[in-house]
């Protein structure tokens, strides 16, 4: 018989493990000049695929109620922040534009991959926060 592995296990490798490697690969992605640099990129952008992927596969205990109440929580105040950070992006953004007359260059697949990274990381972290004090 298999062991089950716990949510909190789960939530680690699927969540914050993942979104740290997303994050990891989007500053690599900036910085992927070079050809080791990009097969590096690539090398991380594998490992974040098989952590996401892992968890799947793995036999877990049963969401209760509380934990799908925490999980929906940290999804939604995840989103809530991002989406205020988006707005700061905007407002610096426009501001540079009136102050300099032009846009900021900016590398998006390298930066969709680091706004991932951070939504899972928050969204895992805030899930253990919910789930430890039973919020």
């Amino acid at each position: 018989m298999k062991k089950e592995v716990s949510l909190k296990t789960i939530n680690i490798i699927g969540s914050i493990g993942a979104g740290f490697f997303w994050l990891i690969s989007g500053i690599f992605q900036n910085f992927a000049v070079t050809e080791k640099m990009q097969i590096v990129t690539i090398i991380t952008m594998a490992i974040t695929f098989l952590l996401m992927f892992i968890p799947l596969l793995l036999k877990r205990e049963k969401n209760d109620e509380m934990s799908r109440l925490h999980m929906m929580k940290a999804d939604s105040d995840t989103f809530g922040l991002l989406t205020m950070l988006f707005l700061i992006f905007g407002i610096v953004g426009s501001s540079f534009k009136l102050a300099k007359g032009s846009d900021i260059s900016i590398n998006w697949r390298a930066w969709l991959n680091i706004i991932i990274g951070a939504m899972k990381i928050v969204s895992g972290i805030l899930f253990a926060k919910y789930e430890r004090d039973g919020e």
